[in-house]
């Protein structure tokens, strides 16, 4: 099987390993027939290409009107530009059929009388060989193996007729009377009277051609300067209209060049709202859309849809990284702050609880400062128990108001138990209206201010200044 990639048609000539031989048919007297073994279909030539059986057999029906008109001339050698020159022509192809093994057999009738037909007539009388080729035109496609394989628009020309040809079986023999008789010669004798008759042969047909050419060469050179001085007479005005001709082709490059380059705009706008179709269908519920479009840029830079494929399967995943890395982030700082909040709400509660200790602790030895103070005012004072019950009903605020209590218990007449208690009462139900606030570490003076004096307060039986020692507050 070929593969699709096929070359431009260009002429096609080969050398076919090839058997035939020369004959004179009675049915034809006088000429000289050539049959036999002229290509093979299906078989590598020594050019490494295939002629498949189909382009034969096409070809062979193809040429069949123009076999039985006689008008499918044979050269002497290929032409060189692959043009028919009638001067070379050495025969005539007479038939052409491929058999079941894939053999064209060939027959082709030698046109003795012109320069190529007597030289191949010669060569066969003189016992040398001659190869045979077939000439066309059409393009190849090489297969799996590397072999190049004639497609089929493949045209075949003609056989010609060579001198060396590639294979070693391409020489026809001819057969004849005379050459159909046994013979005892070796084949080293028979080689070498075939090489010499070979070189006799080549000899005679380039004196015949030489001869030919002198003859015609006057000829030819009168016709050529004819030619050259009426193309000489047609050169000012084609020289004109090449000179336009060369103007408009100039403009039409320049238009050509316009349109290319409008073409490779359009083209390049087109591919690039193509890309853009395409980034907006595969990112129409991504969330992560907006970067993924700033990481791919400018869609200018994307020759092919696959580049622009390849980079946004990158972008996606770096963002989705990037993603990913700040949500654990957040989750990571939102769980060092609920950690922080944790542990300075445990810190507030232990400084509360320090405080609140601290105050308690604060609030004994307040007490047993003024409990020693006040055992160390009244450590030999004749009324000591009254005057420390005295103090301890009071609760003295600080040490000022302790001093200025026990100098005015101090100072107080001893009175009965009785009328100690119920002054007392009186002096609480007194002040009991007199509220003050405090703090646990500091104290705050009385909101309100009691009636000072000395003197009896309201029938009480104290004084104003034993009232206030009584009631716990100080006297300024």
């Amino acid at each position: 099987m070929t593969t699709t990639n096929t070359s431009i048609a260009r002429e096609l000539i080969e050398h076919f390993e090839l058997r035939f031989s020369l004959t004179e048919d009675a049915a034809r007297p006088g000429k000289l027939i050539v049959r036999g073994e002229f290509a093979r279909a299906g078989v590598p030539t020594q050019n490494r290409r295939i002629y498949p059986r189909r382009l034969w057999e096409a070809n062979f029906r193809r040429l069949a009107e123009g076999i039985a008109n006689r008008s499918v001339f044979g050269e002497l050698n290929h032409p060189t530009d692959g043009k028919a020159n009638m001067f070379s022509v050495s025969h005539l192809i007479t038939g052409l059929a491929l058999d079941e093994n894939g053999i064209v057999i060939g027959e082709a009738e030698v046109l003795e009388g012109t320069p190529g037909g007597d030289i191949v007539a010669n060569i066969y009388r003189r016992g040398g060989k001659i190869g045979v080729s077939s000439r066309g035109f059409g393009s190849t496609a090489p297969n799996a193996e590397g072999v190049d394989v004639v497609q089929e628009d493949y045209n075949l020309v003609t056989f010609d007729f060579v001198a060396d040809p590639a294979d070693q079986y391409a020489y026809p023999e001819m057969v004849n009377e005379s050459l159909e008789r046994a013979t005892d010669m070796t084949p080293e004798q028979i080689a070498a009277m075939k090489a010499e008759a070979r070189a006799d042969a080549l000899a005679e047909a380039k004196k015949l051609v030489e001869s030919q050419l002198a003859a015609k060469l006057p000829a030819l050179r009168a016709q050529a300067l004819t030619e050259a001085r009426a193309e000489v007479a047609k050169t000012v005005p084609v020289a004109a209209e090449v000179s336009k001709l060369r103007a408009e082709v100039a403009q039409s490059r320049l238009q050509v060049e316009a349109a290319n380059a409008q073409l490779a705009k359009a083209t390049k706008l087109a591919r690039i709202t193509g890309f853009n179709l395409f980034i907006e269908r595969s990112l129409r519920n991504d969330p992560d859309a907006e970067a993924v479009c700033a990481a791919i840029g400018d869609l200018a830079q994307y020759e092919s849809a696959a580049a622009l494929k390849t980079k946004l399967s990158e972008a996606r995943e770096a963002t989705a990284a990037a993603r990913a890395a700040a949500t654990l982030r957040e989750r990571t700082e939102q769980q060092v702050e609920e950690a922080r909040s944790a542990e300075v709400s445990s810190l507030e509660l232990k400084v509360q609880k320090l405080a609140e200790g601290l105050e308690k602790t604060l609030e004994i030895n307040k007490e047993l400062v003024l409990r020693l103070h006040t055992e160390q005012r009244i450590a030999h004072h004749p009324e000591a128990p009254r005057i420390r019950r005295v103090v301890e009903s009071a609760h003295p605020r600080d040490m000022e108001d302790l001093d200025a209590l026990l100098e005015d218990v101090s100072r107080a007449p001893q009175r009965s138990q009785v009328q100690v208690e119920s002054a007392r009462g009186r002096a609480r139900a007194a002040v009991s209206r007199y509220a003050r606030t405090t703090t646990p570490l500091d104290e705050e003076a009385p909101q309100g201010e009691l009636p000072r004096g000395d003197s009896d307060y309201n029938g009480l039986g104290v004084s104003m200044r034993e009232l206030q020692g009584l009631s716990g507050i100080g006297s300024n």
